[in-house]
């Protein structure tokens, strides 16, 4: 249905009047019975005529009428009768209290017009409103793609910092997580301070500062002046300085995981809409941070043997892909070490595979204890461990799985029902470039070796068989340790 605008009122209050000068009585100052129905009638008319389209032509004789009027709506007849009653009791009250026609065309034009004066402001107010969403919907819908368009932790933290403050105008940003077992907050991502990597070393306590309130309480803390605010701890060392503090939890299925810290140099410069567009953001952030966890210990498990928790298979033969172009790229030596625990059936079966998997975990701790952070340490399978040693000759290859059979035969292990029973490994050593030439034989002569080891007695270290050059070097080299056993040099 149109809206009834001013237009649309004048022109029905001007064919009013027109009709009344041509209709009113001379002598009685009251309007006539008569008058009231041709009234009636002829805004009936106009109200019809401005809703359904059918011409109207009003002249000082009568009215005439093009189009048919039963092609007018029942619902457009009873609108115009409710209008008609309206303006007609309006003008016959105002009329026995003596105003003229004019007097009351203006007073409904001034009454209409404060009408639509009121919804012009609301509608204003509205459209203010609308254009402050769209601009909140715009910063959401960029800042959600750039914490979405990664699952990667680091770049995540790395794209928040890139977009948050400068969609949303805040001069100093930092993100913290949350250290469940040591109760502390961490920064992980900061933005806007002189210096940023002082800023991403420090950490709170849970309930330290308004940050550790936050992570406290669980909800957010405002703090319109941090000059005024006892709550507020300056950890540069600087003076307390003016400014707002916003800080706000990042929970995830009701679980804190971090806080999201915002400030600005103005005291209150923090508004209601911009603290529930940045509570919104929040929740986008936590939603996001949790999706990045997820993947990456997802990502975690599937490169992870299950029961020692060390690399497995598939995942140290995509390492040894990578370490084998680098090596072969750069001419650098490669080392690798397959260990084997000696009579590991017979624990299994004189103890229980309970006993058999605890030998086995026992074993991966050692040997991660032992090794460098360089070093690839996977479960091979079974009872059969792995080490990728980069840019390791065979020498030091040897020296290292010595060392490993050393500490592997002093330490031992102890059962549950604390009982120390002896554990050995067997090491087969293979080296690129001496021993092979591709990437396949490094397992294959390193597996080989440690049959030998096997062969030779077990709880022993033996390279693969050199080649006939290796062998002259050996000759011209008398002096050099080839292979190191039980404390004796084979050479």
């Amino acid at each position: 249905m149109p809206i009834l605008t001013i237009g649309r009122i004048s022109k029905i209050l001007i064919y009013y009047a027109r009709f009344m000068k041509t209709t009113r009585a001379k002598e009685s100052p009251k309007l006539s019975l008569s008058i009231h129905t041709r009234i009636f009638v002829l805004v009936g008319m106009l109200y019809i005529t401005l809703w359904s389209g059918i011409g109207l032509l009003v002249r000082s004789g009568g009215i005439s009428i093009t189009g048919t009027l039963m092609d007018v709506p029942v619902r457009h007849w009873l609108q115009a009768l409710c209008l008609s009653i309206t303006i007609i009791a309006a003008v016959v009250v105002s009329r026995l209290w003596g105003y003229s026609d004019g007097a009351i065309i203006r007073r409904l034009l001034r009454k209409w017009a404060s009408k639509m004066a009121e919804k012009n402001r609301v509608i204003a107010q509205t459209n203010k409103e609308l254009e402050v969403l769209v601009q909140d919907l715009s910063t959401l819908y960029t800042i959600g793609q750039s914490v979405n368009s990664t699952i990667d932790l680091e770049e995540l933290f790395q794209n928040i910092c890139s977009n948050l403050p400068r969609q949303i105008g805040i001069q100093e940003f930092t993100l913290m997580l949350l250290d469940p077992q040591h109760r502390r907050l961490h920064v992980k991502a900061a933005w806007g301070f002189q210096h940023v990597e002082q800023v991403r070393n420090l950490s709170f306590a849970v309930g330290e500062g308004v940050t550790g309130l936050v992570a406290q309480l669980g909800r957010m803390i405002y703090v319109q002046d941090i000059q005024k605010d006892m709550r507020y701890m300056n950890y540069r060392g600087e003076k307390r300085r003016k400014g707002s503090f916003l800080s706000m939890p990042l929970n995830y299925k009701g679980e804190l995981i971090g806080v999201m810290n915002c400030g600005r140099s103005k005291p209150s410069a923090f508004s209601k809409n911009e603290i529930k567009l940045l509570q919104l953001i929040a929740n986008q952030i936590a939603l996001s941070i949790a999706n990045a966890r997820l993947y990456a210990k997802t990502r975690e498990l599937s490169v992870r043997d299950e029961l020692t928790g060390l690399y497995n298979r598939r995942h140290f033969l995509h390492v040894l892909q990578l370490e084998w172009k680098r090596a072969s790229r750069f001419h650098h030596p490669m080392s690798l070490l397959m260990i084997d625990v000696d009579h590991f059936k017979k624990c299994n079966d004189s103890y229980g595979h309970k006993e058999g998997d605890r030998v086995l975990r026992h074993m991966g701790k050692l040997l991660v204890k032992t090794l460098r952070e360089v070093d690839t340490l996977a479960r091979f399978g079974g009872e059969e461990f792995v080490v990728l040693l980069p840019d390791t000759d065979r020498n030091g290859a040897l020296a290292v799985g010595e060392k490993l059979r050393r500490i592997i035969d002093e330490e031992g292990f102890v059962l549950s029902d604390k009982k120390p029973i002896p554990i050995t490994i067997s090491v087969g050593v293979s080296n690129y470039p001496n021993d092979v030439k591709d990437l396949e034989d490094l397992v294959d002569h390193a597996d080989i070796a440690l049959y030998d080891a096997k062969d030779q007695g077990r709880n022993r270290v033996v390279p693969y068989p050199m080649s006939p050059a290796s062998d002259v070097e050996k000759s011209e080299e008398k002096s050099e340790e080839l292979v190191v056993a039980n404390g004796r040099t084979i050479n």
